[in-house]
């Protein structure tokens, strides 16, 4: 019973200290502890801003497909990831969106690297495949970037 006091203890001084902070980092293992959920799900509820630790793969692989995109996507301002709305960075984002996913980057970076919830990645992947099926121009500019990328990684992912 004592342990368990001493947890509860340090667990209350660490959401002091979080009460306090601009962000959080959690490590890839996060989802493993008791306190790091307690952390995250704090962080969530004051509107504290989480970082998500990627391996190193995960963020090759990230690197990898934002490089494809911007090589074949011209004229994209330095924040298209985060900001704005105009056609050329929505489609942007949205084929960001659907090739992390098909590189298998898991769902929690995704949301974090594009600051986005997970209504709006849904959205995008809907927006993708919809691209694919009735928009020439985007089908043609996903499947250069998606040649791209599978020719960086010597193989096709899917």
């Amino acid at each position: 019973a004592n342990k368990h006091r001493e947890w509860i203890d340090y667990i209350c001084d660490d959401l002091r200290l979080l009460n306090d902070c601009d962000a959080i980092y959690l490590q890839s293992n996060w989802t493993e502890s008791q306190g790091a959920n307690i952390e995250r799900a704090f962080a969530k509820a004051k509107g504290i801003r989480i970082f998500y630790a990627t391996s190193k793969d995960e963020f090759c692989r990230i690197c990898k497909i934002k490089s494809a995109i911007e090589r074949i996507v011209n004229n994209l301002p330095t924040d298209w990831l985060t900001v704005g709305r105009k056609s050329l960075v929505v489609i942007a984002r949205t084929i960001m969106c659907y090739e992390m996913i098909r590189s298998r980057i898991p769902q929690v970076t995704i949301l974090e690297y594009l600051q986005r919830g997970r209504t709006m990645v849904d959205y995008y992947v809907d927006k993708y495949e919809w691209g694919i099926k009735l928009d020439a121009s985007f089908r043609e500019t996903a499947n250069k970037i998606k040649e791209l990328i599978d020719s960086e990684n010597g193989t096709e992912l899917e």
